[in-house]
């Protein structure tokens, strides 16, 4: 009953886990980078209205900095620019935002016009214009996929949402919350058929079950149905195997418990588990024993894999860092030296100064006193 319970809250853990993560995805993180598309458009109209008014916009260009800064956090862009002619020989920038995937290209932004983000039932992301049309890439054809978002916040909800390692069909690398749900299924559907095979007494091993699912069927158990055999939960006679050796002759082996150790060895048996048993293709998971299946999924797999996630994480901060600097050391203010420049300005303002008073006595001794001997 408590493991039963242990798996049954498992598996609804793993199942609240993806909801909370779709419902960030679809109801914060798109429409945020939305919200962003939008408002970057806009300002790409009000910085190209003051150009031509021939007013300076820096304030603005500094938000749409901001803005790009941020969008780029979510999905690989590619910022560019392009003069168009205004007119009376005037030309002024209008701005271009793209979504890159290898040698692919999806427009975001296109001066003031934007496309959006949406996300379908299936958690697949979509990229369509103001009318509802899907966006084609710079080729013409392809429209966007989840395996062309490779990189940003937008690549992490995509991951842990759809993928499942092993159990995708081209066997993927990367382990989301479908893989860590499906192992957890494998194990209790193994778990189930071994107990129920070793307590069946006849041929077909289905006869006495131990476990089934909610409504009482012995194929097709998961984490998530998994649950005592009414029949065994209501039992008041001893319902589990305790012999199946027929024994000498004349002696009473029912109460042995021979076939309670056998049940005890096959869950300490190795057994090498696919994630297809009926299919010889299927993706090997790993090898070990049932009593050690779920410590060897926590260890082996998900604990490496924290690792490697946080060995990524701080790759890329530490990255991220550097460019950071990289830009400051450009764009900020070196307090060291603008105090150097107004020092030095100091002394060329008094410098000018001394010259413009020299000059002007120099002036006044020329006019006012000289020529006046004689007079």
């Amino acid at each position: 009953m408590i493991l039963t319970k242990a798996l049954n809250n498992a598996s609804v853990q793993l199942e609240n886990i993806r909801k909370q993560q779709t419902d960030t995805f679809k109801g914060c993180d798109i429409p945020k980078v939305n919200n962003l598309l939008k408002n970057i458009a806009h300002l790409n109209q009000e910085i190209k209205s003051s150009d031509i008014s021939g007013n300076t916009a820096l304030e603005l260009v500094d938000q749409r900095n901001v803005m790009i800064d941020e969008l780029s956090q979510y999905v690989n862009i590619e910022v560019s620019s392009k003069n168009v002619d205004i007119g009376a020989g005037r030309r002024v920038s209008e701005m271009s935002i793209n979504l890159v995937s290898g040698d692919k290209k999806f427009n975001l932004i296109d001066h003031n016009q934007f496309n959006e983000f949406s996300l379908d039932k299936d958690v697949n992301l979509e990229l369509k214009n103001s009318d509802g049309k899907s966006v084609t890439a710079d080729d013409g054809k392809s429209t966007l996929t989840n395996s062309d978002i490779t990189q940003g916040i937008f690549s992490g909800h995509l991951t842990m949402l759809n993928e499942k390692g092993e159990y995708d069909t081209t066997k993927g690398t990367e382990r989301g919350i479908g893989y860590y749900q499906n192992v957890l299924d494998k194990f209790a559907s193994e778990f189930a058929k071994v107990m129920n095979t070793s307590n069946s007494t006849n041929a077909d091993g289905n006869n006495k079950p131990l476990f089934t699912t909610a409504d009482g069927e012995t194929t097709g158990i998961t984490a998530g149905n998994i649950s005592i055999s009414d029949t065994w939960n209501k039992s008041t006679s001893s319902y589990i195997t305790c012999s199946k050796n027929a024994g000498e002759s004349g002696v009473d082996t029912s109460k042995q418990g021979d076939n309670i150790f056998y049940m005890i060895s096959q869950l300490k048996q190795s057994n090498t588990y696919k994630t297809d048993d009926k299919n010889e293709t299927g993706n090997t998971l790993f090898t070990t024993s049932l009593s050690s299946y779920i410590s060897d999924v926590s260890v082996s797999v998900l604990a490496l894999q924290t690792n490697d996630i946080s060995r990524q994480n701080a790759t890329f901060n530490a990255t991220l860092n550097e460019i950071d600097t990289q830009r400051n050391s450009i764009s900020s203010v070196d307090i060291d030296e603008e105090g150097i420049n107004l020092i030095m300005f100091n002394k060329a303002l008094t410098a000018s100064s001394r010259f413009m008073t020299t000059l002007d006595e120099a002036l006044d001794t020329i006019i006012n006193k000289m020529g006046i001997i004689g007079r």
